[in-house]
């Protein structure tokens, strides 16, 4: 990979990273606790590009529950901070395959 399409990759991935902190803050700020921990604070971010946001559920169950009850919500709060044409859409990922996102989790249950 050259220079050039690095430093572009990285500037993707570094907006995604701010992007994902952000809506991660908002949708904290503005859902119950119930809400928070019924679910949304084990989601991560997957990819962004082209004004599609991936975010990633640890399994099924989860994936069913937020695309049932939170999406519209997810959506609304994206929304609110990229613009109106940002989509988000779900997939399933392993925390185990991504150490920063264990070492979230177990902060967070402390």
């Amino acid at each position: 990979m050259d220079n050039v399409k690095f430093d572009l990759w990285r500037k993707r991935v570094q907006g995604g990273e701010e992007i994902w902190v952000a809506l991660r803050d908002s949708l904290r700020g503005n859902a119950s606790e119930a809400v928070w921990a019924a679910g949304l604070n084990t989601l991560r971010l997957v990819d962004y590009h082209d004004n599609e946001i991936v975010i990633g559920a640890p399994n099924q169950i989860q994936l069913l529950r937020v695309q049932q009850r939170y999406l519209p919500f997810i959506t609304e709060q994206a929304q609110l901070l990229v613009g109106h044409d940002v989509q988000v859409s779900l997939t399933i990922t392993n925390p185990a395959d991504d150490p920063g996102a264990l070492a979230t989790s177990e902060e967070e249950r402390r």
